[in-house]
Formats: structure tokens, C-alpha cells, sequence
């Protein structure tokens, strides 16, 4: 491993200048900025990672992949109690349960019913972690730069479609020779978790497999050490040019 990483360092230090690499996004992605009227050669930041507003105002976008997962997993969890323990408006006043749903929503969970299914439990922390989400997101939308929301949408990008994309082989393929990017994303999402003091769910590099974590890391290493990286800098180079 320790001679993998010289031998990195050595051809960082020796590579002459070349022209910056491209943002690479998968087909379907192109395919959605067609739709919109977007040519994906020309687009910008604001046009590749808009903003994602909920009901209420909230900037989804500015989730990660590991906090997207778990609001995915709070609807399923959510739909099945819902279908297995209903409970209308009228049934809620007769025993006097206060009506946590819209308004003209049918029906909501039967929390009584509910509360011996294993899934409860499941369902209950997922609501403590969204509870927790939505006030990151509130600190984040407030608080970081357009840049910095640019990172964290990036990083929601990766993170999430490793793992989800409809074509995982076609998303990754984009990363074949890109460790450095993979590095400098994921250090730019916790270096502005960090900045604004506020929690995380996943671990570093927590969406690859344990061979490419490595590497990435190596990568990282190797940056920090032939590059004036800085830790306190918040960077993504392939974002660069876009804006």
C-alpha cells in the first residue's frame, strides 16, 4: 500500500497540465436536462442542482444520500402501517386521538393497533432522524453559500445514485478514473457539516465498496501531500467553470 502511494505521488508531482476534466452525468440525467429544454454541454450549476422545495419551503436538496435513504424508508415504513392499521377522522375523535394528518387526509395510523408491530419502532426512529434532517436543512438553507449548496447537491448526486441509480454500471463508469473527485466531494459535504456544526448519518465514503474506499482515501492522501490542499478550503474542482 505504502509504494501504491509513492508511486501516486510521484506521477501527481511529474503530471504536466492538462485541461480539467468535465462533469460526467449519467444518461437518464442528460436525458431529464433534454426534457427541460437544458443542453447538458452548456449547462450551469443552478440548472444541474436546482433546489428541491417541499409544502413547507424546505430545500430538499440539500439532503445527503444516506438522509435521502432514510426518509425513503420512512415512507415505506409509513404506507404499510397506514394499510394495515387505518384509522379514519371519525374513529380518531371516538377515542380521542389527536388527527396528525392533513386535514382532508381519509385516514392516519392507528397508533394503538400499531404499537405492537415490529415496524413501529422502525417507524419511530425514522421520525426522531427526520426531526433532526429537517433542522439541518433549515441551518443549511439559511446559512451556506450558493457554492456550498452546489457541493451538497453533488455530493446527494453521488452518494445516492452509487447505490440507486436506474443504471448503477452506467453512473459509475463515470467515476472509473476519478478519485480524486469522489475524494474531494465527500470532503467538501463534511468539511460544511462541520462548518455549520450540524450532525451527519453516514460515514465517509460510506456509499462505496471497501477496495474503492480505499483508494479514494489513498487518493486523498496523496492530494494532501503533492497539492496545496488545504483542510479548511472547501473545493470541488469538477464543479469548476459551471457557474
Amino acid at each position: 500500500m505504502f509504494e501504491d502511494f509513492k508511486e501516486k505521488v510521484r506521477e501527481r508531482c511529474n503530471k504536466t497540465a492538462e485541461p480539467e476534466e468535465q462533469l460526467e452525468l449519467a444518461p437518464e440525467v442528460c436525458e431529464k436536462l433534454k426534457e427541460r429544454g437544458i443542453d447538458p454541454e452548456t449547462a450551469t450549476l443552478q440548472q444541474l442542482f436546482p433546489e428541491t422545495l417541499d409544502a413547507c419551503g424546505s430545500d430538499l436538496s440539500l439532503m445527503s444520500g444516506a438522509e435521502w435513504e432514510i426518509m425513503v424508508s420512512y415512507a415505506k415504513i409509513r404506507k404499510s402501517l397506514l394499510e394495515k392499521y387505518p384509522q379514519t377522522q371519525e374513529e380518531a375523535r371516538l377515542v380521542g386521538q389527536v388527527w396528525a394528518e392533513e386535514p382532508d387526509a381519509s385516514c392516519q395510523i392507528n397508533i394503538q393497533k400499531a404499537k405492537e408491530d415490529p415496524l413501529s419502532k422502525a417507524f419511530i426512529k425514522a421520525v426522531d432522524q427526520l426531526k433532526i434532517i429537517y433542522d439541518k436543512i433549515d441551518v443549511l438553507q439559511n446559512k451556506a453559500s450558493d457554492y456550498e449548496k452546489f457541493c451538497l447537491r453533488y455530493y446527494w448526486h453521488v452518494s445516492y445514485n452509487w447505490n440507486h441509480a436506474p443504471n448503477k454500471e452506467s453512473f459509475r463508469a463515470n467515476f472509473q478514473d476519478r478519485n480524486a473527485d469522489l475524494f474531494e466531494v465527500v470532503e467538501a459535504y463534511f468539511k460544511i457539516c462541520r462548518k455549520y456544526h450540524v450532525p451527519t448519518f453516514e460515514e465517509p465514503y460510506y456509499f462505496l465498496p471497501e477496495k474503492r474506499r480505499q483508494e479514494v482515501k489513498l487518493e486523498g492522501d496523496m492530494l494532501r501531500r503533492s497539492t496545496n490542499y488545504s483542510d479548511n478550503e472547501i473545493r470541488v474542482s469538477i464543479l469548476e467553470g459551471l457557474e
